[in-house]
């Protein structure tokens, strides 16, 4: 009993001393910490339990990364925020906390130099944690301990300076050759400079430093990168103590991997020098980097001896620093002289000057004068390291500030460089010439506030090294080319372990030599071709005769070209004196479309759609006096007083998430209503509602071809919807005029009223019927001003809102316009004139987000339209979006939110290019609503910024409305990829609006379809005939579209290789379509990343090596099963193989994988058959799916949800087996190891039911369906060859006899292996293979954009002559005899039978022993021919299969024979 107390009480002072400890290190150190530096005026955030302000942080960069920067230079508020804001909030030195760790922020040059120069040692490097040893280990930048780091700095100090930097300058050329050598491929195109430089500086410090190769030591770069981007993720993590010695993370335990690969990466380098040494290839070590840190290890004096982690420390510190830090310098400095061409052309000078056209040389190098000041001036504004961390080893002074023991001490570099009291107030732009006198001058002797590369004894020692390294690219890139920044070019700096581009920095470059440098807008997007060159189809005499003879094109790769609206042509204009040709309309050649169908139901003859003539005055006239002068401002009152509504409605949504959307729409329909009806929101409620719905039927059919007298004869639901709506809104506004017209009469008021409906009831009882308007009239101009008057403002207003919000200093320069004119009181007519700042930041919102995205008209007669002559009754689509998105016009930052670009007016913003903007139309039918509008908008938007500030709720998702976002999907984007692709020189079909060429490709089907084929192994043209036509017309790589779905084909071998091969996770498997999906689902075939890996293992574990062997007796006794029922066949009659093998390959993989047999999984097997016979019709629009399903969507969804059912059922009774004791375990076949892996209680192991489910479907699929068509062609191909078949017979009896086939046998069938390989050449199961890129990616010399598709089709690769001879539609087994490689001639990409790289099939071998299994024991039993009842008929369903089977004829090996 003593004994148990005693223990209690033990346990109980121990839990209390621990939870003491818990609470001193947790609340009471951070707690006196923040009251000490308190009482001497240092503050800072408050510290917040565990987190510190990691947290805080966290959020702040969050929030600016949702912002868009503009090409700013200013960019510590970016990378930096919290930074940015604490120094303006609490002053350059104050307290921050990372977790429970203090840290001294500092920004005083003269406290920062105290620290660097550390004298007295008493600011350390701080201790390396985690990922950051992980990444640098004890190398020169972390380590701690003074003699080791003095003896680490002597070695690299000899390797990085002086003579020894001298010597690197020729593999620095070098290296610098051959990266330029590849830029002569992209002369007059867009180029990545970011990965270039990577790939140029890995180049160097792997040749200089460690005198090997970028490609020697491409493993452990990008390994060193994987571990960086742990670092940058998990920078902000706080770590409990301890909890990572009892559980890891997912990302502790890669960066182990990752550590570990990267130590055996070096360790392998530094044995093979120690070898070269050893065996006197080399007479020491090498005078190198390497070199040097090895006679260091071997060194027999041990206080100058370094460990082998030393030596790996330092490598690895090298590696990475030596390439990170040059390349960002690099980039950064091509970016700032894209953008600023003078300093450039400065620079050049210079270069010329000295070297001419010769390389660098090292006296030269020292000359640079103009590229050091430029460099400087880089490496300020884009510093490589934003920060340096020290720590006070003990109490210390620093300044007036007493520092306590173990605070960390951040000196701020990137705050540092852009202090206005040493950099002056144009601190924030490029401008080199600050550093003409050097850095002490530049700095006002303050060298403090100049650290890019550190201070004191602890300089970065390869400052020299690197800016020897840029100095070199740079000169020689500026002999060579001049270059200016891309149009596509997104500025967003952020802070990695360097400060990086995000997305890269792309620039166009010129051959420098070329007497006269083209238009980089052009150079981007390619010129215009010779109509001669224009590919396309003879389905139009319009185009053909007409058109192209203009030099218009049908595919969009220019800024006018043709497009189809059913049979309507569409001629798309771009060119801005174009478009102000079409829209002033001078001599009335182009006219109003006439409204039809749902637009007319919609808007009537209103205003906006009829034609030109007496009725349009007439209303125009009318709406002129209405929305205009002195009438605008009477309206003022109301739209304050509906404001005043609005912002009511606000006081209880302070702090809160609001809908700007619905609150704007409520409030401009409030004032449309009041303004122009005389009446209210509430009044109108129906109205509005009936209109949006009418609006959302048009929208649904805008894309509808109707044919002519159909809708007379039938009618859609659409169409009877749109009638009963037009019919109700006609009846409202009837109403309301018949109330209106009731008070005029019965002298209720005086007259009509002067507002916009009393206006038109004037017009209506005019006496005059010249003026007079029917009621007609109207009905149809109440409906567009209730639709437009509301729509147009309230969509203003929403993204004017959302670019505020996001660009908050120009909220904040808009709200202080507003208070200077208005104060507090409500506006005013006189001073909302004045409103520049909010006319200029309505403007750019207008030109960004317009509220029409085209304007269309129609030829009213054959008309001369600039150089073209366009026939009568075209139609002319004005795109205003393209226009206002249009780098020429609007220069590179065409994409950013700069309202200062209209500071001057229009005119001055569109260089008198007036055709440029046109948000609300141009010439006679400008928006007559123009003014009404924007007052509207100056109103409200005046009225909140008096009383709120916003920013973007985290919980907003970019999704421009549902027009915004057709338009683009179905139209932009696709011309954009076309435009870019073609500018690289790959062409293809034009694209087809929605449809994409998904017609054309089943048109092309359904016609080889219809034609016999001859026995011929010709089949490409037959399975995959738009790719034999296409690839002979636009080359071995072309673009085709799938919808708006770009796809890329590529049946270049060498970039299919590289697709296959790559490492990096950039081409990723497709997402599949609808049914492919239900045959998949998530299974591996479909999975990406971990995922993947999880499932591969478990496939690998079940298919391969010893459970191989175990499947054959079950493979030879369905085999038996198969050649009993043969047995029964009639002698010499004709047998269907292709059923045959079905079933024998059902058999198989039930059996193997799944431990049941066929009969039991027949029911999967009949509905995966049926499931993948609907593949073909897998081509949909994703909207059309959510309106209504087809027979087919309903099928799949039966059918899906029946596989399902099954395959749980299998599952349950392997469970219920396993529970019962009937079997020790699930099993040992690929469903027990799916169901351990589902049971498993280790989470990184563990599977979900529908993961399970998933890999059954893909299995039981994939399982038999490969294995069936492929031993029906090879059966097939025997039965045309007989000698063939006569050799294979031979080996299997000389290797068998009679027997079954054993597994050693089986081994060595190597005709047979010939004889499959020549079948899977020729008709290889899968025909293509599909990949996709989700960011651009460089394939080759191409750059493929984003969410593009790459289409790899095998058997165009297989039925290539080039690779495979003259002899390629042959069945020749004889040119694997010495195998793949050498009947490749080393190019295995052109054999892709099964894939290639990490991806390759994994039943591969499953698939070849099940194959040479039956086709051995049918070969012991028969000889076989081909029926002549065979038509040859290959089809593409989800394999290659035979679309009529296989017929043979069966002839018995008797034993006399």
């Amino acid at each position: 009993m003593g004994t148990v107390i005693l223990l209690s009480s033990f346990l109980c002072v121990f839990l209390v001393l621990g939870l003491i400890r818990i609470i001193y290190k947790l609340w009471w150190i951070p707690t006196r910490i923040q009251k000490f530096m308190a009482s001497q005026g240092i503050k800072g955030p408050c510290y917040r339990l565990i987190h510190g302000n990691t947290q805080e942080i966290s959020s702040m960069h969050k929030e600016t990364r949702s912002r868009s920067l503009g090409l700013s230079h200013d960019i510590l508020s970016y990378v930096q925020p919290h930074v940015h804001s604490w120094t303006n909030i609490y002053g350059k030195t104050y307290l921050q906390w990372h977790g429970t760790r203090a840290q001294l922020v500092i920004q005083e040059p003269e406290l920062c130099k105290e620290i660097l120069n550390n004298k007295d040692r008493a600011y350390p490097k701080r201790e390396s944690q985690d990922f950051v040893k992980k990444l640098l280990g004890d190398g020169l930048v972390t380590i701690i301990e003074h003699e080791k780091w003095a003896k680490l700095r002597r070695i690299a100090t000899h390797a990085f300076h002086g003579e020894s930097l001298k010597t690197m300058i020729p593999d620095m050329i070098a290296s610098a050759e051959t990266m330029l050598e590849r830029w002569k491929l992209h002369e007059g195109k867009e180029i990545e400079v970011y990965e270039e430089f990577r790939l140029f500086t890995s180049e160097v410090i792997a040749k200089t430093a460690f005198g090997s190769s970028y490609v020697e030591g491409e493993l452990i770069f990008q390994t060193l990168m994987k571990l960086a981007f742990l670092l940058f993720k998990n920078a902000l993590t706080v770590k409990v103590p301890g909890i990572s010695k009892i559980s890891k993370g997912s990302d502790e335990l890669e960066a182990e991997r990752l550590e570990k690969s990267i130590h055996d990466s070096i360790t392998d380098i530094v044995k093979k020098r120690e070898k070269k040494a050893m065996c006197n290839e080399e007479h020491s070590y090498g005078s190198d980097f390497l070199g040097l840190l090895l006679k260091a290890h071997h060194d027999a004096n041990m206080s100058h001896r370094i460990s082998v982690d030393d030596l790996v420390g330092d490598c690895k510190t090298f590696y990475f620093a030596g390439q990170e830090t040059t390349n960002t310098l690099l980039s950064w400095t091509v970016l700032l002289l894209a953008l600023h061409t003078d300093w450039q052309e400065e620079a050049r000078k210079e270069v010329l000057q000295l070297f001419g056209k010769q390389n660098p040389n090292p006296d030269g190098i020292s000359k640079l004068k103009t590229m050091n000041m430029i460099i400087n001036e880089t490496l300020r504004l884009y510093p490589p390291v934003v920060a340096l961390v020290r720590k006070a080893e003990r109490e210390v002074t620093l300044g007036k500030v007493i520092v306590p023991a173990d605070l960390e001490l951040v000196v701020s570099i990137l705050s540092l460089h852009r202090e206005p009291q040493f950099w002056g107030p144009d601190a924030h732009l490029f401008k080199p010439e600050r550093f003409s006198e050097g850095v002490a001058k530049a700095t006002n002797n303050n060298t403090g506030a100049f650290l890019p590369f550190g201070f004191g004894p602890r300089t970065c020692v390869g400052l020299n090294f690197a800016t020897t390294e840029a100095k070199i690219a740079l000169s020689m890139i500026l002999q060579r080319y001049s270059f200016t920044l891309s149009p596509g070019y997104v500025h967003s700096p952020f802070q990695f372990i360097t400060v990086r581009p995000q997305h890269g920095v792309q620039a166009i470059e010129y051959n420098s030599c070329s007497s006269d440098l083209q238009d980089p807008s052009q150079i981007l997007y390619g010129g215009l071709r010779d109509a001669s060159e224009t590919q396309g189809t003879t389905e139009s005499l319009l185009t053909d005769s007409s058109m192209e003879t203009n030099g218009i094109s049908k595919t969009p790769t220019r800024k006018n070209y043709l497009q189809w609206l059913g049979p309507r042509a569409q001629l798309v204009i771009r060119e801005p004196e174009l478009c102000r040709q079409i829209l002033n309309n001078k001599d009335g050649a182009y006219q109003k479309i006439p409204p039809e169908n749902f637009v007319k139901k919609l808007l009537g003859y209103g205003l906006v759609t009829i034609a030109e003539g007496q009725k349009w005055s007439n209303l125009r006239k009318i709406s002129n006096h209405a929305f205009h002068g002195e009438s605008l401002k009477t309206m003022i009152p109301d739209i304050i007083a509906c404001a005043e509504i609005m912002l009511k409605r606000w006081e209880s949504h302070e702090g809160k998430e609001i809908d700007v959307v619905e609150e704007f729409r409520l409030f401009t329909s409030e004032v449309i209503s009041r303004t122009a009806f005389g009446s209210s929101y509430l009044e109108g409620t129906h109205i509005f509602e009936m209109l949006k719905k009418l609006a959302l039927i048009l929208f649904r059919n805008s894309l509808q071809i109707k044919v002519p007298g159909v809708s007379k004869l039938f009618k859609t639901n659409d169409e009877i919807e749109s009638e009963k709506l037009e019919k109700g809104i006609h009846d409202s506004i009837i109403e309301l005029v018949k109330k209106r017209e009731h008070k005029a009469t019965s002298g209720e008021q005086d007259n009509f009223g002067s507002d916009f409906l009393g206006l038109l009831l004037k017009a209506h009882h005019n006496a005059n019927l010249n003026q007079r308007i029917s009621v007609d009239d109207i009905v149809d101009d109440c409906k567009t001003f209730y639709l437009a008057g509301q729509d147009t403002t309230s969509t203003l207003l929403t993204w004017t809102v959302f670019l505020l919000a996001l660009n908050t200093d120009w909220q904040e320069e808009a709200r202080k316009e507003v208070l200077q004119l208005f104060g507090k009181q409500n506006p005013n007519p006189d001073d909302i004139s004045k409103l520049k700042t909010m006319s200029m930041i309505l403007n750019e919102s207008l030109r960004l987000y317009p509220p029409a995205l085209a304007i269309p008209r129609i030829t009213g007669r054959e008309v001369r339209l600039g150089k073209l002559i366009v026939p009568a009754d075209v139609e002319l689509l004005v795109s205003v979006l393209a226009l206002h998105h249009e780098p020429q016009f609007w220069g590179p930052d065409v994409h950013l939110f700069k309202p200062e670009r209209f500071s001057e007016g229009v005119a001055k913003a569109t260089n008198n290019n007036i055709g440029t903007f046109m948000p609300f139309g141009l010439g006679s039918r400008t928006c007559v609503g123009l003014n009404f509008a924007t007052t509207e908008a100056k109103i409200a938007l005046s009225m909140i910024l008096q009383r709120y500030s916003f920013t973007l709720s985290p919980a907003y998702i970019h999704s421009p409305s549902v027009i915004f976002k057709i338009f683009h999907k179905i139209w932009w984007t696709p011309i954009r990829v076309q435009k870019l692709m073609a500018s690289q020189g790959i062409r293809g079909p034009p694209y087809r609006l929605l449809a994409g060429n998904a017609k054309e490709i089943s048109n092309m089907g359904k016609d080889v379809m219809s034609r016999s084929l001859d026995l011929s192994h010709n089949i490409l043209p037959v399975v995959l005939p738009h790719v034999h036509a296409w690839t002979k017309i636009y080359g071995k790589n072309y673009l085709q579209w799938h919808g708006t779905l770009p796809q890329l084909v590529v049946t270049e071998v060498e970039l299919c290789k590289e697709i296959f091969t790559n490492k990096d996770g950039i081409y990723l498997k497709p997402k599949f379509r609808p049914y492919a999906k239900k045959i998949f689902g998530n299974g591996l075939p479909a999975l990406e990343g971990e995922k993947w890996v999880k499932s591969r293992k478990l496939a690998n574990h079940a298919f391969h090596g010893e459970s191989l062997k175990n499947m054959i007796p079950d493979m030879i006794a369905s085999a038996e099963t198969m050649l009993d029922r043969w047995k029964g066949h009639e002698e010499g009659k004709e047998m269907e193989v292709y059923e045959e093998f079905r079933l024998f390959t059902s058999e198989v993989i039930s059996r193997t994988a799944f431990g049941s047999s066929y009969a039991e999984g027949k029911n999967i097997f009949d509905m995966l058959m049926k499931l993948s016979l609907l593949f073909k019709n897998d081509f949909k629009l994703k909207f059309i799916s959510k309106l209504f399903k087809t027979n087919d969507d309903i099928e799949s969804e039966k059918l899906e949800k029946g596989i399902r059912d099954s395959i749980m059922g299998i599952v349950k009774k392997r469970e219920e087996k396993a529970m019962s004791e009937e079997q020790k375990s699930f099993g040992s076949d690929f469903l027990g190891l799916l169901l351990k892996a589902h049971h498993d209680s280790n989470d990184i192991h563990w599977i979900s039911v529908d993961d399970l489910v998933d890999e059954c479907k893909s299995f039981y699929f994939v399982g038999q369906e490969t294995s069936n068509t492929f031993l029906s062609w090879t059966v097939f191909l025997l039965a045309l060859h007989t000698d063939w078949q006569e050799e294979a017979r031979k080996e299997v009896l000389q290797l068998f006899g009679k027997q079954t086939p054993n597994p050693d046998g089986l081994a060595k069938l190597k005709t047979m292996s010939m004889i499959f390989n020549e079948s899977l050449r020729l008709y290889s199961p899968a025909v293509t293979v599909t990949r996709r890129v989700e960011k651009d990616v460089r394939l080759g010399n191409l750059i493929v954009p984003a969410n593009t598709e790459l289409i790899i089709p095998y058997l165009a690769l297989h039925h290539e002559a080039e690779s495979w001879g003259q002899d390629v539609q042959h069945f020749k087994p004889e040119r694997f005899s010495e195998g793949v490689a050498k009947a490749t001639n080393n190019n295995i990409a052109t054999f892709l039978s099964f894939g290639m790289g990490p991806r390759v099939c994994v039943g591969l071998n499953f698939a070849t022993i099940e194959a040479k299994i039956a086709l051995s024991m049918i070969l012991q039993r028969y000889s076989f021919t081909l029926s002549p009842a065979y038509v040859h008929s290959p089809f593409r369903s989800m394999t290659l299969r035979p679309q009529h089977g296989v017929q043979v004829m069966l002839y018995s090996l008797n034993c006399e024979d």
